[in-house]
């Protein structure tokens, strides 16, 4: 079967879903969130050729995962922009290089805007983006947990 990497402003049939897994997932860094507050946060993604935008991994038409790219995601930082988000592969699906796919994906979206440099958080995954040519910003706290803060150079 194959992947496709698409905007999710082009599927928004998948936004219900989608919004429910990243409210179950992302919970833990942001517990005040309502399945309501993630649905809107979706819905401002939801755009094609800029920042925000959200795409969505897509496996004989279903929803397998998603990410974003925007231009903040961490109130501390605001002067590291634009960032990859919300990275999220369906369990079921995990290890098989979609995870790898989506943010690969966003690399060259970002790219294609004309940025040099992308930034991403992650609490646990710094051993995942290494793997494809992240580097370590700086190690530090956000919202009370430990977390890698990454760059990746886009241009030579």
């Amino acid at each position: 079967m194959e992947l496709r990497i698409e905007y999710l402003a082009d599927h928004p049939e998948h936004l219900p879903l989608l919004a429910a897994w990243h409210h179950e997932h992302f919970s833990a860094y942001n517990p005040d969130a309502s399945l309501e507050g993630r649905i809107h946060k979706l819905e401002s993604r939801s755009r094609k050729g800029t920042i925000p935008t959200t795409v969505v991994a897509l496996l004989a038409g279903k929803l397998v995962g998603s990410a974003s790219l925007v231009e903040h995601d961490m109130e501390s930082r605001q002067g590291l922009s634009p960032w990859i988000s919300t990275v999220y592969v369906h369990p079921d699906y995990r290890r098989r290089g979609i995870g790898t796919r989506l943010v690969r994906h966003l690399e060259e979206e970002a790219k294609r805007l004309g940025f040099e440099r992308l930034y991403l958080f992650t609490p646990d995954m710094r051993s995942f983006y290494e793997t494809f040519g992240w580097t370590v910003l700086e190690e530090t706290q956000h919202r009370g947990r430990p977390t890698t803060i990454m760059e990746k150079q886009l241009t030579g």
